[in-house]
């Protein structure tokens, strides 16, 4: 069996990139059906996997079949990564993903589409945006003021004071009015911040997930079946 040295994750583009291109010329069943890239929480774990690959076969270390064993071997670690994830998407009869492509609206109305977009963001490192537009949708169905309460501070916490873990991205009156209120919440404590975020999101965020290899991925394997 003949070895092609697979290309270097670190000179060829993104781990991302690399390791679908890989995984799609090794093992054409890995992710023909999902027709993905790695998903972030995966990618630093396969592309750990392939690298080291590559350097062994790079330096020489090993038989071509070894090398080969191995990369079947991380093949099958990526399979299980991806098992079960978005390819059901398109699939379900009650997912229409083309509509996803008309407005944000259509998109955050979905259940898929939420995961799909929240799928993308995690590639740009803003997932909070979403987060914290979710968590917000939720806050505002509280019925009672003591869940409200935690709630709204819960969110706080996480997503608006400065230097919170998960901090979104708005202006420091915003953010200054959020804290000021604070100790008591209302059913529209965020409804400005939400704005924001979703402004943010539908002039930035979205435009680029419609043609990001998640969604056209996903889309076209809808179109197949």
């Amino acid at each position: 069996m003949k070895y092609v040295p697979f290309p270097s994750v670190e000179s060829h583009g993104s781990p991302r990139q690399n390791l679908c291109s890989a995984v799609l010329k090794l093992s054409p069943g890995a992710l023909i059906e999902a027709q993905l890239p790695p998903l972030v929480n995966a990618r630093d774990v396969a592309a750990r996997k392939w690298l080291s690959i590559d350097k062994s076969a790079d330096r020489g270390v090993g038989s071509g079949r070894a090398v080969l064993s191995s990369m079947k071997n991380a093949v099958k670690d990526l399979n299980v990564i991806f098992k079960g994830r978005f390819c059901c998407f398109s699939k379900d009869p009650l997912v229409d993903v083309d509509a996803w492509g008309e407005s944000i609206d259509k998109l955050l109305a979905c259940k898929a589409g939420q995961a799909a977009f929240q799928e993308f963001l995690k590639t740009e490192y803003s997932e909070e945006n979403i987060l914290f537009w979710l968590a917000c949708e939720d806050y505002k169905k509280i019925k009672s003021t003591p869940e409200m309460i935690v709630s709204a501070n819960r969110i706080y916490a996480e997503f608006v004071q400065t230097e919170a873990p998960k901090q979104i991205n708005i202006d420091c009156g915003t953010r200054a009015n959020i804290t000021k209120n604070i100790n008591q919440p209302d059913l529209n404590s965020f409804d400005t911040a939400q704005r924001l975020i979703y402004s943010l999101m539908t002039r930035d965020c979205y435009p680029r997930f419609l043609k990001s290899d998640i969604y056209q991925g996903v889309l076209q394997n809808g179109r197949k079946g």
